[in-house]
């Protein structure tokens, strides 16, 4: 619930930086000008869209040939198919965030800050998968010690089917 309202709360403080900006300019520079500056961005963040779209999609359709940068293609794109939304938006924030996501001299910045916001993200989920993934190999072996300090013996059943295998049951400490 925390993230919804601080994603709520930066759209709100982006919408009120856009708007001030855009009155800022009017006040400056004048209305028409200000019109003409917006829609001039607007017609080049089509344009850098689709070239850069373009080449990002010929790269990642071209990503089994190099499968280890796969995640730096496919995180391209992404930031190619925003920066592009960003620059047709009105406003001059948007732009600027958008720009940085579609020159490709600046767009490592923004996949360095894509991949630190996922990675905070998925913190929680990321030892949980590790955990399972170690589970799920029969191979895993656990280094450890046996300890004999005379604890009460391990509850211990028998499986249905008459087969000589136990369940034992306990904790494993670390």
């Amino acid at each position: 619930m925390r993230r919804g309202l601080l994603v709520l709360l930066v759209l709100g403080v982006l919408a009120v930086a856009e708007i001030a900006l855009i009155v800022v300019a009017a006040q400056r520079i004048g209305v028409g000008w200000t019109l003409l500056a917006l829609l001039g961005t607007a017609a080049l963040g089509g344009y850098l869209w689709r070239r850069e779209g373009s080449r990002a999609w010929a790269s990642l359709t071209a990503a089994p040939a190099d499968p280890g940068d796969v995640g730096k293609r496919v995180t391209d794109t992404a930031l190619i198919f925003v920066g592009g939304l960003l620059l047709l938006l009105p406003g001059f924030v948007s732009d600027l965030l958008g720009l940085i996501c579609l020159i490709p001299f600046t767009r490592p910045l923004a996949r360095r800050v894509v991949q630190a916001v996922m990675r905070a993200m998925t913190r929680d989920f990321r030892t949980q998968v590790t955990l399972i993934d170690v589970q799920l190999r029969p191979e895993t072996v656990i280094q450890g010690e046996t300890v004999d300090d005379q604890a009460p013996p391990a509850r211990t059943t028998r499986r249905p089917g008459g087969d000589d295998a136990m369940i034992i049951r306990g904790e494993i400490e670390p």
